[in-house]
Protein backbone atom coordinates (compact mmCIF):
# COMPACT_ATOMS: atom_id res chain seq x y z
CA UNK A 1 0.00 0.00 0.00
CA UNK A 2 0.94 3.24 -0.47
CA UNK A 3 2.14 5.74 2.62
CA UNK A 4 -0.11 7.68 4.64
CA UNK A 5 0.41 10.73 3.75
CA UNK A 6 -1.74 13.57 5.46
CA UNK A 7 -4.46 15.56 3.03
CA UNK A 8 -5.61 18.10 4.70
CA UNK A 9 -6.50 19.22 8.55
CA UNK A 10 -10.24 20.65 9.06
CA UNK A 11 -11.47 22.52 12.12
CA UNK A 12 -15.09 22.94 12.82
CA UNK A 13 -15.58 26.68 12.85
CA UNK A 14 -16.92 26.57 16.30
CA UNK A 15 -13.26 24.77 17.44
CA UNK A 16 -11.19 27.00 19.21
CA UNK A 17 -9.94 24.56 22.10
CA UNK A 18 -6.00 25.22 22.91
CA UNK A 19 -4.93 21.77 22.65
CA UNK A 20 -1.86 22.48 25.17
CA UNK A 21 -4.60 22.32 27.48
CA UNK A 22 -4.29 19.46 29.96
CA UNK A 23 -7.39 19.88 31.69
CA UNK A 24 -9.36 19.36 28.63
CA UNK A 25 -11.03 16.33 27.24
CA UNK A 26 -10.26 15.40 23.95
CA UNK A 27 -11.74 12.62 22.53
CA UNK A 28 -9.76 10.80 19.93
CA UNK A 29 -11.44 8.59 17.13
CA UNK A 30 -9.92 6.91 14.33
CA UNK A 31 -12.00 5.79 11.44
CA UNK A 32 -11.79 4.58 7.66
CA UNK A 33 -13.32 6.31 4.80
CA UNK A 34 -13.17 4.62 1.46
CA UNK A 35 -13.71 5.71 -1.94
CA UNK A 36 -15.86 2.92 -3.45
CA UNK A 37 -15.87 1.64 -6.99
CA UNK A 38 -18.01 -0.99 -9.19
CA UNK A 39 -16.58 -3.17 -11.77
CA UNK A 40 -17.58 0.43 -14.77
CA UNK A 41 -15.63 2.62 -11.84
CA UNK A 42 -18.29 4.42 -11.03
CA UNK A 43 -18.20 6.26 -7.80
CA UNK A 44 -20.71 5.01 -4.78
CA UNK A 45 -21.56 7.24 -2.15
CA UNK A 46 -23.86 7.15 0.94
CA UNK A 47 -26.85 9.05 0.53
CA UNK A 48 -28.81 10.55 3.74
CA UNK A 49 -31.84 11.50 2.35
CA UNK A 50 -32.89 13.11 6.19
CA UNK A 51 -30.40 15.52 6.11
CA UNK A 52 -29.58 15.70 3.02
CA UNK A 53 -26.27 14.91 2.96
CA UNK A 54 -23.17 12.57 0.97
CA UNK A 55 -20.49 11.00 2.65
CA UNK A 56 -17.97 7.97 1.50
CA UNK A 57 -18.34 4.64 2.74
CA UNK A 58 -16.59 4.19 6.12
CA UNK A 59 -16.65 5.06 10.39
CA UNK A 60 -14.62 4.20 13.18
CA UNK A 61 -12.22 1.38 13.91
CA UNK A 62 -13.32 -0.74 16.55
CA UNK A 63 -10.83 -1.63 19.13
CA UNK A 64 -7.63 -3.79 17.79
CA UNK A 65 -9.11 -3.52 14.33
CA UNK A 66 -6.22 -2.96 11.32
CA UNK A 67 -7.63 0.03 8.97
CA UNK A 68 -8.03 -2.98 6.27
CA UNK A 69 -10.48 -4.75 8.33
CA UNK A 70 -12.31 -1.91 9.50
CA UNK A 71 -12.35 -0.91 5.48
CA UNK A 72 -13.77 -4.41 4.93
CA UNK A 73 -16.12 -4.34 7.88
CA UNK A 74 -17.64 -0.59 7.00
CA UNK A 75 -18.40 -1.27 3.19
CA UNK A 76 -20.08 -4.17 4.35
CA UNK A 77 -22.25 -2.68 7.19
CA UNK A 78 -22.95 0.71 4.91
CA UNK A 79 -23.39 -1.00 1.30
CA UNK A 80 -24.25 -4.30 1.68
CA UNK A 81 -20.98 -5.22 -0.66
CA UNK A 82 -17.89 -7.23 0.02
CA UNK A 83 -14.86 -5.10 -1.82
CA UNK A 84 -11.06 -5.80 -2.22
CA UNK A 85 -8.83 -3.03 -1.31
CA UNK A 86 -6.90 -1.43 -4.31
CA UNK A 87 -4.88 0.89 -2.47
CA UNK A 88 -4.81 4.02 0.20
CA UNK A 89 -4.44 7.34 -0.36
CA UNK A 90 -3.98 9.29 2.69
CA UNK A 91 -5.33 10.78 6.06
CA UNK A 92 -6.91 13.66 7.38
CA UNK A 93 -7.71 14.95 10.85
CA UNK A 94 -10.29 16.88 11.76
CA UNK A 95 -10.88 19.05 14.67
CA UNK A 96 -14.76 19.23 16.01
CA UNK A 97 -16.60 21.43 18.63
CA UNK A 98 -18.35 19.18 21.22
CA UNK A 99 -22.02 19.43 20.88
CA UNK A 100 -24.27 19.54 24.00
CA UNK A 101 -25.30 16.20 23.55
CA UNK A 102 -21.77 15.14 24.21
CA UNK A 103 -20.66 18.18 26.49
CA UNK A 104 -20.95 15.82 29.97
CA UNK A 105 -18.53 13.42 28.33
CA UNK A 106 -15.61 15.45 26.47
CA UNK A 107 -15.10 19.03 25.35
CA UNK A 108 -13.84 18.54 21.68
CA UNK A 109 -12.95 16.06 18.98
CA UNK A 110 -9.88 14.89 17.31
CA UNK A 111 -10.70 12.82 14.54
CA UNK A 112 -7.92 10.47 11.99
CA UNK A 113 -9.74 9.73 8.90
CA UNK A 114 -7.88 7.49 6.89
CA UNK A 115 -8.66 6.63 3.23
CA UNK A 116 -8.41 3.74 1.23
CA UNK A 117 -9.95 2.65 -2.42
CA UNK A 118 -11.84 -0.88 -2.72
CA UNK A 119 -13.82 -1.72 -5.49
CA UNK A 120 -17.20 -4.38 -4.98
CA UNK A 121 -16.98 -7.76 -5.48
CA UNK A 122 -20.23 -9.10 -4.40
CA UNK A 123 -23.06 -8.33 -2.28
CA UNK A 124 -24.21 -9.72 0.93
CA UNK A 125 -26.63 -7.74 2.43
CA UNK A 126 -26.45 -4.61 4.32
CA UNK A 127 -26.54 -3.85 8.16
CA UNK A 128 -27.25 -0.26 9.10
CA UNK A 129 -26.93 1.43 12.54
CA UNK A 130 -30.01 3.50 14.24
CA UNK A 131 -28.77 6.43 13.39
CA UNK A 132 -27.86 5.33 9.68
CA UNK A 133 -31.12 4.26 9.10
CA UNK A 134 -32.34 7.31 10.99
CA UNK A 135 -30.66 9.64 8.31
CA UNK A 136 -31.97 7.54 5.38
CA UNK A 137 -28.44 6.10 4.16
CA UNK A 138 -28.53 4.49 0.60
CA UNK A 139 -26.38 3.50 -2.02
CA UNK A 140 -25.97 5.77 -4.81
CA UNK A 141 -23.51 5.44 -7.67
CA UNK A 142 -22.30 8.22 -9.53
CA UNK A 143 -20.96 8.24 -13.10
CA UNK A 144 -17.69 9.75 -12.04
CA UNK A 145 -14.92 11.34 -9.76
CA UNK A 146 -16.60 15.16 -11.49
CA UNK A 147 -19.96 14.27 -10.34
CA UNK A 148 -19.29 12.48 -7.21
CA UNK A 149 -17.34 15.94 -6.11
CA UNK A 150 -20.12 18.41 -7.14
CA UNK A 151 -22.90 16.29 -5.31
CA UNK A 152 -20.89 17.04 -2.17
CA UNK A 153 -20.38 20.96 -3.22
CA UNK A 154 -24.17 21.27 -4.28
CA UNK A 155 -25.65 19.40 -0.91
CA UNK A 156 -27.84 21.91 0.88
CA UNK A 157 -27.42 19.24 4.13
CA UNK A 158 -29.01 19.87 7.67
CA UNK A 159 -28.43 18.06 10.30
CA UNK A 160 -30.93 15.32 11.48
CA UNK A 161 -32.06 13.99 15.14
CA UNK A 162 -28.80 11.83 14.78
CA UNK A 163 -26.23 14.25 13.20
CA UNK A 164 -25.36 17.15 14.15
CA UNK A 165 -25.23 19.89 11.43
CA UNK A 166 -21.43 21.11 12.60
CA UNK A 167 -20.22 17.16 12.33
CA UNK A 168 -21.82 17.20 8.36
CA UNK A 169 -20.28 20.21 7.93
CA UNK A 170 -16.99 19.02 8.64
CA UNK A 171 -17.21 15.49 7.40
CA UNK A 172 -18.84 17.44 3.86
CA UNK A 173 -15.01 19.10 3.83
CA UNK A 174 -13.34 15.96 4.75
CA UNK A 175 -14.85 13.50 1.88
CA UNK A 176 -14.75 16.49 -0.73
CA UNK A 177 -10.96 16.75 -0.11
CA UNK A 178 -10.62 13.23 -0.21
CA UNK A 179 -12.22 13.13 -4.00
CA UNK A 180 -10.30 16.04 -4.80
CA UNK A 181 -7.20 14.09 -4.04
CA UNK A 182 -7.73 11.12 -5.43
CA UNK A 183 -8.95 12.67 -8.75
CA UNK A 184 -5.35 14.86 -9.08
CA UNK A 185 -2.96 11.99 -7.43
Amino acid sequence: MTEDRLIRTIRDDKFDLDLSDTSLRIKSRKAVRVILLDENDRIGLIYAKNGNYYKLAGGGMNEGESQEEAVIREVIEETGYKSEILEKIGHTIEYYYTTEKYRDRYDGMVGYSYCWVARIVEFVGINLMEDEVGDGFELVWVDNIDKAIELFQNADFSGTKFTDYDLIEVSEKRDKTLLEYYKTH
